[in-house]
């Protein structure tokens, strides 16, 4: 403790001066006026305060009970001798005692005041405003010294009215380092960042903006430079590096504004890319006909940029080319079936084409005359297979004009060749007579349906063209008779009996 010689009253002018003891908070080493404090982490800072403030407790319970015990104490031991009765202190006297203990009363206030502010960390959030309250107690002290009681009393009374104005500053001090903590942050510096967080967790330790600045604080120089480097790679085209350089400025800081940003800008850079790359595969996959393909690309570029309106134009040529291969394909599908003379198959390939595309001309066309070649086939067919029905005037003839009809047709293959001269030869087979044996007893009468009457005969030969005859055979008192042959084509018939054998 600083010891500052206080005047005692006494009962005469020659009374002795005895010391009063004062309480002066020291600088730490090294400091000095002016002089900001060393930048610490917001943990080291933290125990510093509790530190102080057990520290300053301690000095509390000496000022506040063991000082005044002392200095009554100490004034009794040196407490001059009670005037006699007879004699009596002088106006003056008095006075001046009660000057000194205004002092002193004014003194404690100053004392317990500045006690409780240095706990509460007055020496790191008012630095210099302090010191300057310690220098105007210093001179408080000398005129107290030297009994100038009544100007020491003002200087503790101006003293303790600057602590308590200190004390009612401590939101606005708190606001300001804050903001200037925040600042330091911006500018990456993290040295200031840490003092000012410093400051500002002296005035409220649990303040959460200075508790996450004071921890920012440590990392952010660190996440600048992954920043600069980050933005580097950005600027040659690095964008997977840039990004790995971003991602871990914000790992380091989550609450780092730029590297945010950043990040967030060179993953969409990123997407970008990767978008662009989809839509350029998605086009060489249509160019190419592999639209498979092209409709896996161009879904992992609707996945990356769903609103993209290259997405929806694309997909509409996607969709046309992929009509468009498929009407082509269909079409010389089609063609190669007609060059193969499988009309009905060709049909099926134009009706296709149609169910794409109802007013394609090729496939109209196409199917049409693929039809009509069809039945033409289906005609020739039934023909061939069924030459009987040649046996009979009408097919015959209508068999002749779809000879004639054959003529004129611009698509005639080997196939429709081979047809063609089948039935030819099958109508000409139809149209030449085959020789018919008939033999009968000389007693039957013998009608031939269709062809005459032949009278009774034993034998007889006919010239018949190919098909189904009937001839009936009659006789006085028999059973008429009924006899149903076929002439085929080219082959000789016969012999054909005709005779009644069974009597009524």
């Amino acid at each position: 403790m600083n010891q500052v010689p206080v005047d005692r009253p006494t009962g005469s002018p020659a009374s002795s001066q005895q010391a009063i003891p004062v309480v002066r908070p020291r600088l730490a080493k090294g400091a000095s006026a002016g002089q900001q404090p060393a930048p610490a982490r917001p943990d080291a800072a933290r125990r510093l305060v509790l530190g102080m403030l057990a520290l300053l407790l301690v000095i509390a319970v000496l000022v506040l009970f063991v000082l005044p015990r002392w200095v009554a104490e100490r004034g009794e031991a040196t407490a001059p001798e009670p005037p006699a009765a007879d004699s009596k202190p002088s106006e003056e006297t008095l006075e001046v005692a009660a000057q000194k203990r205004e002092a002193e009363r004014a003194l404690g206030k100053v004392l317990r005041r500045q006690t409780t502010l240095e706990a509460e960390g007055i020496a790191l959030w008012a630095k210099q405003e302090f010191e300057a309250v310690l220098e105007k107690l210093a001179m408080a002290d000398v005129l107290f010294s030297k009994s100038q009681f009544s100007q020491a009393t003002d200087i503790y009374r101006q003293t303790l009215a600057i602590l308590n104005a200190l004390d009612q500053s401590r939101p606005e001090r708190l606001e300001a380092a804050l903001d200037a903590g925040g600042r330091a942050l911006e500018n990456a510096d993290g040295a200031q960042a840490q003092r000012q967080f410093g400051i500002a967790l002296a005035i409220d330790a649990a303040n959460e903006t200075a508790l996450r600045g004071a921890q920012r604080a440590r990392t952010i120089e660190e996440a600048a430079a992954l920043l600069a480097g980050g933005e580097a790679h950005e600027e040659n085209g690095e964008l997977d590096q840039a990004k790995s350089d971003y991602e871990q400025a914000v790992a380091l800081d989550e609450y780092f504004e730029p590297g945010r940003t950043a990040l967030g800008r060179v993953r969409e850079k990123i997407a970008d890319r990767a978008f662009q790359r989809s839509m350029s595969e998605t086009l060489a996959a249509i160019d190419r006909g592999d639209f498979d393909q092209a409709k896996r690309f161009l879904a992992d570029a609707r996945r990356l940029r769903p609103a993209a309106s290259e997405v929806a134009e694309t997909e509409l040529r996607l969709a046309a080319a992929e009509q468009r291969y498929r009407l082509n394909l269909l079409k010389e599908q089609g063609r190669d079936l007609e060059q193969q003379e499988r009309w009905r198959e060709a049909a099926d390939k134009y009706t296709a084409a149609l169910a794409i595309d109802p007013l394609v001309g090729f496939a109209a066309e196409g199917r049409k005359r693929s039809l009509d070649m069809a039945a033409i086939f289906d005609k020739l067919e039934r023909y061939i297979n069924e030459p009987e029905r040649l046996e009979s005037a009408a097919p015959l003839a209508n068999a002749k004009q779809l000879l004639e009809g054959l003529k004129g047709l611009p698509h005639r293959g080997p196939e429709l060749d081979r047809k063609r001269v089948s039935l030819e030869r099958l109508i000409a087979q139809a149209g030449t007579p085959v020789a018919v044996m008939l033999r009968s007893d000389n007693q039957t009468e013998v009608t031939l349906y269709k062809v005459g009457r032949f009278g009774r005969f034993r034998q007889r030969q006919l010239q018949l063209l190919p098909g189904k005859y009937t001839a009936v055979g009659a006789r006085p008192g028999y059973r008429d008779v009924r006899v149903e042959f076929r002439v085929a084509p080219g082959e000789p018939a016969g012999p054909v009996v005709i005779r009644c054998e069974e009597r009524i």
